[in-house]
């Protein structure tokens, strides 16, 4: 909390009295993240993939890709809210494509959502490991036409 005020030009007191408390300010950063990241993709692109929305934006090194991990990897309602809304936006693109055609029905599509948000997450988070096992980065055209197929194939 020091280092937060320090670096905000204001006492640690002052930090504590409008937050209540370092999880307070936690929550509240995290509550501004998922927003923003929502707000943006939704704003630009309602039917893409927020994943690999969040992948153009930032290298995989960048302080966003490491707060959307902390997010989902510690426990609290940050990372809850974040991961259900990916869920719901993997369910939106899934249903879409089962009624283009593009996707085939027929599989237990909550676990077929499940498994498309979870891979997406992972080459979000491991990109850079990823894409050196895949021998090219996830959420290029490549990339991610290699990965669709079998993550979809039911």
């Amino acid at each position: 909390m020091r280092a937060i005020a320090s670096a905000a030009g204001v006492s640690p007191g002052l930090v504590i009295h409008h937050f209540g408390s370092k999880e307070g300010l936690r929550r509240l950063c995290d509550e501004h993240v998922v927003s923003a990241l929502f707000d943006d993709h939704f704003e630009q692109n309602s039917s893409g993939s927020l994943v690999r929305s969040l992948a153009e934006q930032a290298g995989a090194a960048s302080a966003g890709i490491d707060c959307v991990a902390r997010m989902l990897v510690e426990p609290g309602t940050g990372g809850d809210e974040l991961f259900n809304r990916l869920v719901v936006s993997s369910a939106h693109r899934l249903a879409a494509g089962q009624e283009a055609g593009t996707i085939r029905s027929g599989c237990d599509t909550r676990v077929t959502v499940l498994i498309v948000t979870v891979c997406e997450l992972g080459q979000l988070v491991l990109r850079e490991r990823f894409g050196s096992a895949l021998g090219a980065d996830p959420f290029s055209r490549e990339g991610g036409g290699r990965l669709t197929a079998p993550t979809l194939d039911c």
